[in-house]
């Protein structure tokens, strides 16, 4: 009886043994069939990944745009850039939509480590390029704004030549261009700005970067015949290009201001880049607009202005005999129609303005006071951070 039952035991794990080899036999067979599917599956991804990473390679690679180029230029290599950030952006979500299907049907499954680090490296390799891609979006926006800086100075130049040409003031330009309107839309202004500078394509965007406004009237037209700097660091005016054989012809101190006279040109000595400007002392030469170590020397001087103490709105430009028709409160902001201009009598400098983009009030506003009191700032350097460089950009 004994005998019989430890027979009966034997028998019973042969059962159970054999019975586990045929689930590992079954278990192995399955897994090394997902395996070789999952092999094949990952191929053609393996293949969109490569090529995902080729095009981040060259994008991380390719040269940003530069002010130097022409407007075309420009603007088509920001489009690719920003048309090739998408691209991969959508390579990445497909791909790793995909990765988080399969592991997720795989997650009971236990393949080789092999096949599973092949899953694990896509997984990687979208991290990296949405991680590379926030960056270069980061890039796009700046470029973005500097995109419109460049329109905004090359319609100027592009305007005061043919002012020059045609021997008028932007005043009876206007007058004689637009049939003497109070007012004049975007695509009334587009038809002649086309005329004199074909690069331009986004007039809405120049007319609300420059006056903030879609349509514009004389006085707006006036601003856009001149291009001003703000000098935010000292720097140095030169009298050629080249920082490396250049002469100083003086220095320009914070809250100058500097005509543009020529478009921005990369020094080929240093590549930093740099434009040819008029003080308002009349002094014609070079300044760097960024050092080499990305100290911002020069802004674009905006036609907003914010006010940060209390003050008033005149009527006339003089300090004598003028009339109050309005007081400005902290915090309201400006639109200027023409440079800060020196009221010798009062050794003030005031602004011609516009209240905002709708009220048609012109009027003057004072923009510091004798005892130094800042009434009003460039609504562009209200945070400003000057950082600290080596000077290369002073040049």
């Amino acid at each position: 009886m004994a005998e019989l039952r430890e027979a009966q035991k034997r028998c019973a794990k042969s059962v159970v043994h054999k019975e586990l080899q045929r689930r590992q036999a079954r278990e192995k067979r399955i897994q090394e069939a997902l395996t070789m599917k999952l092999f094949n599956d990952i191929k053609p991804w393996e293949t969109r990944s490569d090529e995902m990473m080729k095009k981040l390679e060259d994008l991380d690679k390719r040269p940003l745009p530069s002010l130097s180029d022409s407007l075309k230029d420009y603007g088509d290599k920001l489009a690719k850039m920003k048309s090739d950030i998408q691209e991969i952006l959508n390579d990445a979500t497909e791909i790793k939509k995909w990765v988080d299907e399969t592991t997720k049907n795989l997650n009971s499954v236990v393949l080789n480590s092999e096949a599973m680090a092949e899953v694990e490296k896509l997984s990687t390799r979208c991290q990296t390029a949405n991680t590379k891609c926030a960056l270069h979006s980061h890039q796009a926006k700046q470029l973005d704004i500097n995109l419109k800086e460049k329109m905004r100075v090359d319609f100027a130049l592009c305007l005061q030549a043919y002012l020059k040409k045609h021997e008028k003031t932007a005043a009876k330009m206007y007058e004689d261009s637009f049939n003497k309107a109070s007012t004049v839309d975007t695509p009334t202004f587009a038809k002649f700005g086309k005329k004199i500078c074909k690069e331009v394509q986004d007039f809405e965007g120049l007319l609300h970067y420059a006056v903030g406004s879609t349509s514009i009237g004389k006085e707006h037209f006036e601003t856009l015949a001149k291009c001003n700097y703000r000098c935010v660091k000292r720097a140095l005016l030169t009298d050629t290009l080249n920082v490396r054989s250049c002469k100083r012809l003086r220095r320009v101190e914070p809250e100058e201001m500097v005509e543009v006279v020529s478009k921005h040109e990369a020094d080929p000595s240093s590549n930093l880049i740099r434009f040819k400007g008029r003080t308002v002392d009349g002094v014609e030469g070079y300044v760097t607009i960024t050092g080499n170590k990305g100290s911002a020397f020069f802004r674009l001087q905006q036609n907003s202005y914010k006010v940060v103490r209390e003050t008033v709105f005149t009527d006339r430009f003089p300090m004598v005999d003028f009339k109050v028709t309005r007081r400005l409160q902290e915090g309201d902001l400006v639109r200027a129609l023409t440079p800060p201009t020196l009221e010798e009598k009062s050794n003030l400098w005031r602004l011609k303005v516009q209240c905002d983009s709708n009220d048609v009030e012109v009027g003057w506003v004072t923009l510091k006071s004798n005892q130094g009191t800042t009434f009003l700032v460039n609504a562009d350097g209200i945070d400003d951070n000057m950082s600290d460089d080596d000077g290369t950009g002073d040049a």
